[in-house]
């Protein structure tokens, strides 16, 4: 009796969990699993400048949906005094065109401008591919000193 009860339970118990699985849209496409989210890949760390002068670095994003047409990378950057601001890159900013699921940048640039703060400045990286679905973000710090 036992044996049987802990079959029916275990049986009863799958069946719950099968049934939790996906959504109950019936146009659903059952077996399909979307791509990936996009990713943005920076430098493991980030590079140390003079105020006044500029940096390059590369960037690399990998999207399996493929990059969106326009406003494919925001990036956010915090200055040292608290102050952000969004620059938004297109695919071409990138020698890269929609649809792609590779694009890399070997020499974004940076600059701290000559009167800036110096300090810790915070670059943030999301990534947006065809399907509007967003990378984590990626944060790079760059130091300016005098």
């Amino acid at each position: 009796m036992n044996k049987l009860s802990s079959a029916v339970l275990s049986s009863v118990i799958a069946l719950g969990l099968l049934s939790g699985c996906g959504d109950d849209d019936s146009d659903a496409q059952v077996g399909i699993v979307p791509p990936g989210a996009p990713t943005v890949l920076l430098p493991a760390t980030g590079p140390s400048l003079r105020v006044g002068e500029t940096v390059t670095f590369p960037v690399e994003v990998r999207a399996p949906s493929g990059i969106r047409n326009s406003g494919f990378l925001i990036v956010t950057q915090r200055q040292p005094n608290g102050n952000t601001s969004d620059s938004v890159f297109n695919p071409a900013d990138f020698g890269c065109v929609t649809g792609d699921t590779f694009c890399r940048s070997d020499d974004f640039v940076f600059r701290v401008g000559a009167n800036a703060d110096a300090g810790n400045y915070q670059l943030t990286f999301v990534a947006v591919d065809t399907t509007n679905q967003t990378s984590v973000p990626s944060t790079l710090t760059i130091f300016a000193f005098r």
